[in-house]
């Protein structure tokens, strides 16, 4: 994606990171204080278990040993036999544990009515992305029948170019990712602009290397929500070019030296 100046909004997210990587160690701060000076050092993550018709019931466990938030891919399989599976797993969770569910746009409309509606009462704590056409009217009629918060991410950046005004935000989520919105500052202008609609920020990774997770980490700390955010992601990668920040019982903690937290290898 391009922002409207012709730049790669990757590329600027990531000459970004390094100048404000460069700028917090010159004013001797951690790369979160210089966007907020009172955000935390703690960041809530949720584990990411891929798509629920390859779940196994002991992957499961083992995450729910590490996290309170499991996220599951939806929407690639059956819808009825999805619905009883996830019927089957949300009665087994235990106290305070909850499913993250992402249909990735896979369903139309009637498909996630009667999911949102199957899944009241249930322990969910989100589906990201429920509609194949993300459109703002049926997404908040959508919305008015889940008791729990529905999101926006891909469709995202397109319903803001287009001009969606977030005091009529459809739903009562978005998923911010800095690399493809074009950068950490315009990403945390986004997230206070949603939090006075009312609307909950979560912050997640394009599974980038450590060079781009630790930063887009320090600007979850900065926005300071307390939702589960989506960056338990250091494990996908096979190599990385450096030590990236990684997960402790569901929570990044952030080093206070000046700096995103990132040294290469």
């Amino acid at each position: 994606m391009v922002d409207r100046r012709g730049l790669a909004r990757a590329a600027v997210f990531a000459l970004e990171c390094a100048l404000l990587d460069l700028e917090s160690r010159l004013r001797e701060v951690p790369l979160r204080h210089l966007l907020n000076p009172k955000a935390s050092s703690s960041v809530p993550v949720n584990g990411a278990l891929g798509p629920l018709a390859t779940l196994s019931e002991l992957d499961l466990s083992q995450a729910l040993d590490l996290y309170r938030v499991i996220k599951l891919k939806v929407g690639v399989g059956d819808p009825r036999h999805e619905l009883e599976r996830l019927g089957t797993l949300t009665r087994a969770l235990p106290a305070g544990a909850t499913l993250r569910l992402d249909a990735n746009g896979a369903w139309d409309r009637p498909t996630a009515t009667r999911a949102v509606i199957a899944l009241a009462g249930l322990p969910i704590e989100c589906i990201e992305e429920p509609l194949a056409v993300a459109d703002p009217e049926a997404l908040a009629e959508l919305q008015s029948l889940a008791g729990f918060p529905l999101a926006l991410d891909e469709s995202l950046p397109r319903l803001l170019a287009g001009g969606l005004d977030l005091a009529r935000f459809p739903v009562r989520r978005a998923v911010l990712k800095p690399a493809v919105l074009g950068g950490l500052k315009c990403t945390l202008d986004l997230a206070h602009r949603l939090h006075r609609a009312g609307i909950q920020a979560v912050v997640t990774s394009v599974v980038e290397s450590a060079a781009g997770l630790w930063p887009t980490a320090q600007l979850a700390a900065a926005i300071g929500s307390p939702i589960a955010q989506g960056l338990a992601t250091a494990s996908w990668l096979a190599e990385d070019l450096g030590r990236p920040p990684l997960p402790q019982v569901g929570a990044l903690t952030l080093p206070d030296r000046p700096g995103s937290g990132f040294e290469p290898d």
